[in-house]
């Protein structure tokens, strides 16, 4: 079986998708699969290692379907598309229906078709053009998984929403996510980190994310909270535009320079190096933490204690796990508090960061995303 792997983005460009399915290429070249990744122009073809990346996807109109039905025409069959589904990642202003109908017309073909979604949908809030992209985007759902044999979502919150789109005989299931950060244990230079972040010994209170949206709000009031109750707090602001949302927090008086770092992007391995680092992660999210959230697996797989957010789309099995402190999503003094109590109290620290790793071993690792897939049955 050929894999094709279809995506509206990948690496270098930066998100959350494009680490995914560079991540899924390599591990299942890996298990021996023979993996091809089709992504837009402008990323340029590359090969990393046995994994084929063709950027032949182009601005994704009807003249570049056609020249990928050529292209995937001359591939060796069996042939398995496996497409990883955001809606705003395939242009056309995210209601690119062209788009799911070429992916249906291939399934017509004789090639198999999978669907991971990452993101549904909009809801119907809003402006008129939101709504209308809702409808839409409702409609493409329905057409991308016409004619598909597996379909996946990366949080179960989402199953009950999904299910109505797909046929009567499709299963549609629930895969989460692994962390797309790679663990490199060393533990000396997390101390050398440690001492140049911290040098009289402070805690160190970290956040992974983006620092977008309304989750960006949520943290500048959560840290707000914490830099008012504990004054010894070093803060490291972990993922891209942390410099820039450093820069807000210091010139709105919310912590002092010499107390917040935020070193920018950073490549795996010394991105995995200051996680480490941290003593307590805090990691808000707009509607709740879910197992969507790529930036909660690397807390998670890198075993640090979490604070984070309880919402709408957080699953119910996250209080079963005990695998992070769950507060209400806009109660911010109490995920301050949580933070404190987390640092007064090393053994807990420590009984919570042994649970997270073993959550993220037995649930999320990437190698359950891989047996997955490849027990999907062929359709020949």
């Amino acid at each position: 079986m050929a894999w094709h792997l279809i995506t509206g983005e990948y690496p270098p460009q930066c998100g959350g998708v494009g680490d995914y399915t560079a991540q899924l290429a390599q591990a299942l070249v890996e298990a021996g699969e023979t993996v091809t990744v089709w992504c837009p122009a402008g990323i340029g073809d590359q090969n990393s290692g046995r994994v084929r990346v063709r950027a032949e996807l182009g601005r994704m109109g009807w003249s570049d379907f056609r020249r990928m039905d050529q292209l995937l025409d001359a591939e060796p069959r069996p042939r398995r598309l496996v497409v990883q589904w955001v809606p705003h990642a395939f242009g056309r202003r995210a209601v690119n229906w062209p788009f799911c109908r070429w992916v249906r017309s291939r399934a017509r073909r004789g090639d198999e078709l999978s669907v991971m979604i990452h993101e549904a949908f909009l809801d119907y809030s809003g402006s008129l053009k939101k709504r209308l992209a809702a409808f839409v985007q409702r409609l493409m759902m329905r057409e991308l998984l016409a004619e598909a044999n597996a379909a996946w979502v990366s949080t179960a919150a989402w199953l009950p929403l999904v299910r109505p789109y797909a046929r009567p005989d499709l299963t549609v299931e629930w895969l989460p996510v692994p962390s797309n950060v790679q663990v490199f244990c060393d533990q000396e230079t997390t101390m050398s980190l440690r001492q140049t972040l911290a040098p009289d010994g402070q805690p160190i209170v970290g956040h992974f994310g983006t620092y977008g949206g309304h989750t960006a709000e949520l943290l500048r009031q959560s840290l707000f909270h914490l830099c008012k109750r504990r004054q010894d707090v070093t803060v490291l602001l972990l993922g891209r535009q942390g410099e820039v949302f450093r820069q807000r927090l210091v010139q709105e008086g919310i912590v002092e320079p010499r107390r917040i770092h935020a070193p920018g992007r950073l490549e795996a391995g010394p991105l995995s190096i200051h996680l480490a680092a941290c003593d307590v992660m805090m990691q808000p999210y707009c509607g709740g933490i879910s197992t969507r959230n790529g930036s909660l697996m690397a807390c998670l797989s890198h075993g640090r204690p979490v604070v984070a957010s309880r919402g709408s789309l957080t699953e119910p099995e996250w209080e079963a796990w005990q695998a992070v402190e769950l507060t209400d999503e806009h109660d911010l003094e109490a995920m301050a508090e949580a933070i404190c109590r987390l640092l007064n109290d090393p053994g807990r620290r420590q009984d919570l960061a042994q649970q997270a790793q073993a959550v993220y071993e037995a649930h999320f690792s990437l190698r359950h995303t891989v047996e997955r897939l490849l027990a999907v049955p062929s359709a020949a």
